[in-house]
């Protein structure tokens, strides 16, 4: 059975009185629920505000409005919204207002699908009937009202209205309480205003990371605080360690800056910090004590070819404070952090700054010597080193020391002889002794020849070489026949001798020595005799000499 166009008219009033009573509940839930809410929120801000709340009281502020808010909608919402009704119920409505029997309701009924299981066919189509005949006499909105809409509606109205003109006059209050809602870190605006707070120079509020500042360990405090508005006469700062002991440090406005400072002389350990100044305050401000690098310096030296004589050559690692070194040789730097790694590492080298390369694990830098100073050294010169690690810092004060130079020392060479006269075909042996720091490369002995015609003649010949691959020796001595008959002499003749010592220092030019010059006359047999006897009477002279000094070191017998 389908409806009755009879009942048209009337099911479409019903159905307009249900939708316009499914309106008015749903306005009256709605204009209910956000009159509270905004009341809920206004009574967050007056205690957000007046108790100034950390990020953790806000969170359990947040859960009790949260709380509110569901309770608000079970007692003010929900009644309206739970509400079901169908044309029926508005049927039942309408007789009861209009004080007349229920003949809406069974010709309702009657005319829904499955009506005509009830009844006679003739009944039903009565029934109908009458209602048909009876709705344009009714009043169906007769009782409604929208009062319960209206009137939250006119408390929202009158909320919003107050809330809008308080935004107005506060617009930076809201937009802080907004993002403190959000668990924001903004503050109430106060009559003073810090702008800024610096610890050590560095500006940590308003600050753009929210890591810890990291403070070296065992260096001063010094804070600095930049306020506008209502200044008072000094501002404080607070620090708590990790004890929960908190520790006041005054600040005083600087003639100089107009900034409030203050410094702390040593800082030991991480601290929470929290600065005041007038009405306004920062809090929460985290500082981090850390290390300074722990460097060491190691100074290798690899040793000039020149110095062979030693027969090693490998690097040697000596004192880094003060260092010496034989001239030419080359030194690296290596720089070692024992407790941290490094990103960056120079040095300074005859006011030049070198940077040092660093090893793949960040703990140590190298200064290779090459292209720089310390390639070849010839001169003293100061250097110090300066690095930065991880957590951005330096050392206190550079590193460094004295690159000393031990100087190449000049060989020294002496000679004799036996006889100071000789046959011109006689080979006279020259007693020599050299000797030199990194060792004696060569003997040379440079032969002048006075012959008694008066013409002058000179050669040299080799007493001694190194070989070329062979370490030096520092002390070379020996005796050196020198063969006379090559020079065609005659009586008369003068040979004058001396020994020249060369040592070796690599491509630079090497040094020289002489020895005092031996001259040697050149006589016959006969001569030769008498200047042995003159040997022989000098060699008694010095015996008796001896002798006597001996007898009169034990005195009279």
């Amino acid at each position: 059975m389908t409806r009755s166009k009879r009942l048209s008219r009337l099911t479409s009033r019903l159905a307009s009185l249900r939708g316009r009573r499914r309106a008015v509940r749903l306005g009256a839930a709605i204009c209910g629920f956000l009159t509270a809410t905004l009341w809920i929120l206004a009574l967050v801000f007056v205690i957000d505000w007046s108790l100034t709340t950390n990020r953790p009281q806000r969170l359990v502020l947040l859960g009790l409005c949260s709380a509110s808010l569901v309770w608000v909608f079970r007692k003010v919402s929900k009644p309206f919204l739970g509400v079901r009704e169908d044309l029926v119920d508005m049927a039942l409505l309408v007789e009861r207002r209009a004080g007349i029997s229920s003949e809406l309701v069974a010709a309702i009924e009657f005319d829904q699908p499955g009506g005509d299981r009830w009844g006679s066919a003739e009944l039903r189509s009565a029934v109908i009937d009458q209602a048909a005949r009876l709705e344009p006499s009714l009043d169906i909105l007769q009782g409604f009202t929208r009062k319960p809409l209206l009137w939250r509606a006119a408390l929202l109205g009158v909320t919003c209205a107050a809330l809008s003109a308080w935004v107005f006059r506060f617009p930076e209050h809201t937009i802080a309480f907004l993002s403190r809602l959000a668990l924001g870190l903004d503050r109430y605006p106060t009559r003073t205003v810090i702008e800024g707070v610096f610890v050590n120079g560095i500006q940590i509020f308003p600050a753009s990371s929210s890591q810890a500042l990291r403070v070296p360990l065992g260096t001063p405090l010094r804070l600095s605080l930049v306020a506008a508005g209502e200044l008072p006469f000094k501002a404080e700062g607070r620090l708590e360690g990790s004890t929960g002991a908190t520790l006041g440090l005054e600040l005083l406005p600087s003639p100089a800056t107009g900034a409030f400072e203050g410094m702390l002389p040593r800082l030991s350990e991480n601290v929470a910090m929290s600065v005041v100044a007038g009405d306004a305050w920062i809090e929460s401000l985290a500082i981090k004590v850390v290390p300074r690098p722990a460097v060491t310096i190691e100074l290798k030296v690899t040793p000039p070819e020149y110095t062979r004589s030693a027969g090693d050559l490998s690097e040697l690692t000596l004192d880094a404070q003060s260092t010496s070194v034989p001239e030419g040789a080359s030194v690296t730097i290596r720089v070692v952090c024992a407790n941290k790694r490094l990103v960056k590492a120079s040095a300074s080298l005859a006011d030049m700054e070198v940077p040092l390369h660093l090893e793949l694990d960040g703990r140590a830098a190298v200064l290779l010597p090459a292209g720089t100073s310390l390639q070849e050294i010839y001169e003293p010169g100061r250097y110090s080193v300066q690095v930065e690690d991880e957590d951005g810092l330096g050392l206190e004060s550079p590193l460094g020391g004295v690159v000393r130079v031990e100087e190449d020392q000049r060989p020294r060479i002496v000679a004799s002889l036996l006889m100071r006269v000789a046959l011109p075909i006689a080979k006279p042996w020259i007693a020599y002794g050299a000797e030199d720091d990194h060792g004696v490369a060569r003997l040379e002995a440079v032969i002048q020849i006075a012959r008694i015609s008066g013409e002058t003649e000179e050669s040299r010949r080799t007493v001694f070489e190194s070989g070329p691959q062979a370490p030096l020796e520092p002390v070379v001595r020996g005796r050196y026949a020198l063969d006379l008959a090559q020079f065609a002499l005659v009586k008369g003749d003068q040979v004058s001798v001396t020994l020249v010592a060369t040592d070796f220092r690599g491509a630079r030019e090497p040094f020289k020595a002489s020895s005092s010059t031996l001259i040697l006359s050149i006589t016959d047999e006969r001569g030769m005799l008498e200047a042995m006897s003159e040997f022989d009477e000098r060699t008694v002279k010095q015996l008796d000499l001896i002798i006597e000094r001996l007898l009169g070191m034990g005195g009279q017998p």
